[in-house]
């Protein structure tokens, strides 16, 4: 009897340190200040009421997860690339109530990134640099939807990308909200939805690059700004059924304000106002749809 009493604490023992080592580093409150990196592994849920402020690449690492949940109400910045990895990932959700930041490429880097939520509550932040020119990308990547890498089985051909809830500010320099520019980038099914309060904002040129994109869609709410400094507020050229709802203010300083030349099964609908310090507000050149 004793033997088997020991045996089973053990057992219980052996279960409760396996448990433990399957959580990672993400699976935390972090409420004080923090300046080292966190690795996450599946199904961690963090939350950060204070800071992680990391001189380096990737605050917070949800590279190849599944299942991530990230609530920020204070601060999550590094120096290098990437506030938050979640490339390659699958059903990340991110909620952002303060502060994401990096100073260089990627706020939030999502490479391969499927089934992908985040929502920017209102007065809150995602950006990079606006003001360096090396820095783009504040949320996307590559292939999201479209994943080769994901974990668990996920498949290409019923992938969800990016959906993207904005109350509050989305910056960088250019190229803020990114889905790729190359053929072989194509990100899939693609949901933006900018509501009243809400700005997107590049300091060049493409303020929403999504190029070759597959079932895109944007609306820009009443009291909603899309903007670029120079050319191309949306940029979708050569993608397929592409929709844009605007209601809302969608403007670049210089030209092309919606450019989707090439495009196939476009519908564009405004009830506000899409506007271009030069030529062409929108541009439609051999495309079909409404």
């Amino acid at each position: 009897m004793k033997k088997l009493l020991g045996i089973l604490v053990l057992g219980l023992l052996w279960c409760s340190v396996n448990e433990t080592a399957l959580a990672g580093d993400c699976d935390a409150i972090i409420s004080g200040e923090r300046e080292t990196a966190l690795t996450c592994a599946d199904n961690d849920t963090l939350t950060v009421s204070g800071s992680i402020t990391f001189d380096g690449q990737n605050a917070v690492d949800a590279q190849t997860t599944d299942g991530v949940t990230i609530t920020n109400t204070g601060t999550i910045q590094s120096t290098g690339a990437s506030a938050i990895r979640g490339q390659s990932s699958l059903t990340l959700n991110i909620t952002n109530s303060d502060t994401i930041y990096s100073e260089g490429d990627y706020g939030i880097k999502l490479i391969e990134a499927e089934k992908i939520t985040i929502t920017n509550e209102a007065n809150a932040t995602i950006k990079t640099d606006p003001s360096d020119s090396s820095d783009q990308f504040a949320i996307g990547g590559i292939n999201m939807g479209n994943c080769s890498t994901c974990v668990n089985d996920s498949t290409t051909s019923s992938g969800e990308g990016l959906t993207l809830h904005n109350y509050g500010n989305i910056d960088s320099h250019s190229r803020t909200v990114y889905g790729g520019h190359l053929s072989s980038h194509t990100s899939k099914k693609t949901k933006i939805y900018n509501y009243d309060g809400g700005m997107i904002d590049t300091t060049t040129s493409a303020t929403i690059k999504f190029k070759y994109a597959e079932d895109f869609e944007l609306y820009n709410y009443s009291g909603a700004t899309i903007q670029a400094g120079s050319k191309y507020a949306i940029e979708t050229k050569e993608s397929s059924t592409v929709t844009i709802d605007n209601a809302g203010t969608i403007s670049a300083v210089t030209t092309d304000t919606i450019y989707c030349v090439s495009c196939s099964d476009v519908s564009i609908t405004n009830s506000g106002n899409i506007t271009s310090g030069g030529t062409n507000a929108v541009r439609l050149d051999s495309v079909s749809g409404t």
